[in-house]
């Protein structure tokens, strides 16, 4: 019988016979019972939910030392330290993991360090139909290699020297004056979406860092107020001096809902909450900004084409290379250009915001 589950392959033992095995961000088992049975299904849907099966591991179930699923389950617990310690973000790991699991599932027996860069490159050309993704896989392939070398599992890197594929796509699409134009006209000063609209304009921020941004992110500075935290993706640090119109929001009801829980009446912080008081996920923020521009008549539109479009407008106020990357947060130019750590980013955000506080949006 043939299943067709998530994470499940099929593998015929030495004895002829076929086993069904799970293998998903670094764990690997045999499934017990036949495919189909309740056993079966009961241990799969177990292991789904991140459980320890009861029943004894097949024999089969650890890696050879040296293989491709062996280097990946190791990667794996490197990086599930990293995260714990606040060294990597979630998205990043689970975006890792998933395509660990990928290559692992169609590769896993392979030895690691023998496999030649030609073959690392047939891998990723396999998939030259979705760029995006194959660029993904060697650079998540190129992050575990440069780990191996680093923990002394490896001498060299068979993913060095191969190129990333032509992406037929640009990405996110940035959002014009005139989307954003109307949409705050459909949603007005005091409405959540307004809050959101402004905190992404005037702090360009991503929706990782728009989920966390609250009362605590803002300080005073050289008579100017501004927010100023820690990215979530990059661990950069980002301090935007706050213009007028985020100003007149952050002031608003929707920036300063009380908690649904305690007679404190201390505005809650994030800034965005759910209708239950609690902080939106970076995902459950993407879903509410579907529905916003929805409601506005926008369709194709996401919280990161604002971003793309904040640093398009910051261009076209003549923002300086620097002062765009102090806005975006960016460790480097995606140029050649060298960054000169040493200038001040507070100094440089305030003059760029100021130009793009200039640019008629509304």
């Amino acid at each position: 019988m043939r299943v067709a589950l998530p994470y499940v392959m099929r593998e015929r033992r030495r004895d002829g016979s076929w086993r069904y095995r799970y293998r998903c961000a670094g764990v690997t088992r045999s499934l017990p019972g036949k495919p189909g049975s309740k056993e079966f299904l009961d241990a799969y849907h177990a292991l789904r939910r991140g459980e320890e099966l009861e029943v004894e591991a097949d024999a089969g179930d650890a890696a050879p030392a040296g293989s491709l699923e062996w280097l990946t389950q190791r990667f794996t617990a490197a990086m599930l330290v990293r995260l714990e310690s606040g060294h990597l973000a979630q998205a990043t790991f689970r975006q890792r993991t998933a395509v660990l699991t990928k290559v692992t599932q169609e590769h896993g027996d392979r030895h690691a360090f023998r496999i030649p860069a030609r073959a690392i490159r047939k891998i990723i050309e396999a998939r030259a139909a979705t760029p995006a993704a194959a660029n993904n896989l060697l650079k998540t392939l190129r992050a575990m290699y440069r780990w191996a070398i680093e923990a002394g599992l490896a001498d060299t890197d068979p993913t060095a020297g191969i190129g990333w594929l032509s992406a037929t796509t640009e990405g996110h699409t940035p959002w014009t004056s005139r989307d954003l134009r109307r949409f705050i006209k459909v949603h007005p000063f005091g409405t959540q979406a307004h809050l959101a609209m402004m905190l992404l304009i005037f702090t360009a921020c991503r929706r990782s860092d728009l989920v966390q941004l609250g009362h605590e992110h803002i300080e005073g500075a050289a008579g100017m107020e501004f927010l100023t935290w820690r990215q979530a993706k990059s661990k950069g640090l980002v301090t935007i001096p706050i213009q007028p119109p985020l100003q007149k929001a952050l002031a608003g009801p929707a920036a300063n809902r009380v908690s649904i829980i305690g007679r404190d009446k201390v505005p809650r912080t994030p800034f965005l909450l759910t209708s239950f008081g609690r902080a939106f996920t970076p995902a459950g923020m993407g879903n509410k900004m579907q529905d916003w521009t929805k409601e506005a008549g926008l369709t194709g539109l996401s919280a990161h084409g604002v971003r793309k479009a904040a640093g398009a407008l910051l261009a076209e106020a003549g923002c300086t290379e620097h002062e765009v990357m102090a806005i975006l947060g960016h460790a480097s130019p995606k140029t050649s250009a060298v960054y000169t750590r040493s200038a001040s980013r507070r100094t440089m955000a305030q003059s760029a915001m100021v130009k793009l506080s200039r640019v008629n949006i509304f």
